[in-house]
């Protein structure tokens, strides 16, 4: 019995040894966004120069993302418009994607191109971060560096607006950063 318990055990510390273990690659980063969805579950997230986004917020009072979409008539601005943002501030630097448009009334299927910001009846996005000790970066799109964000639902009664979104943009100092797959599921505020 002795030598069948050794023999065991012999066998059991071979078949440990010869196990390998496995190779985990790291999970695709496109995994980690939110699926595409439209029925207001306020999420959202996208791909910064191949990295996910998602909101993270380092204060228990704050929202990492916002949405708005709504029919100004005052002095200053007379129109729709729309701002859908994401960002990330807990345990890294300060990180955030912004699409927004000046005065564009949305069709649900239609898609819109990012340009310049400030521009009655454009869209625009810009992407910043904390860069070295706390100095913003911001990254804008223009007339080169562009985008577009498409709306795949518009519900106006329930007050839900979902899309997609892609831009390159650039700094001041010329740096570029690529955002991609981005998506939207939002409960708006009028």
């Amino acid at each position: 019995m002795k030598h069948l318990n050794l023999i065991l055990l012999l066998l059991l510390i071979s078949v440990f040894i010869s196990c390998k273990k496995k190779d985990i690659a790291p999970a695709d980063p496109i995994t980690q966004l939110p699926m595409a969805t439209g029925y207001g579950a306020n999420t959202i997230g996208c791909l910064v120069n191949g990295k996910a986004l998602l909101p993270k917020s380092g204060g228990w009072m704050s929202r990492p993302y916002s949405c708005y979409y709504q029919y100004l008539d005052n002095s200053m601005s007379k129109g729709y418009y729309f701002n859908v943002s994401i960002y990330n501030s807990k345990g890294e630097p300060y990180k955030g994607v912004y699409v927004q448009t000046e005065n564009i009334e949305f069709e649900e299927g239609q898609t819109y191109p990012l340009t310049t910001k400030g521009i009655d009846g454009k869209a625009y996005a810009f992407y910043v971060e904390d860069y070295e000790s706390g100095v913003e970066l911001r990254y804008d799109t223009n007339e080169t560096y562009t985008g577009e964000l498409t709306i795949t639902k518009l519900d106006r009664a329930e007050q839900i607006i979902s899309g997609t979104f892609w831009f390159d943009a650039v700094s001041e100092n010329g740096r570029t950063v690529e955002v991609r797959e981005g998506r939207f599921d939002m409960k708006y505020v009028k």
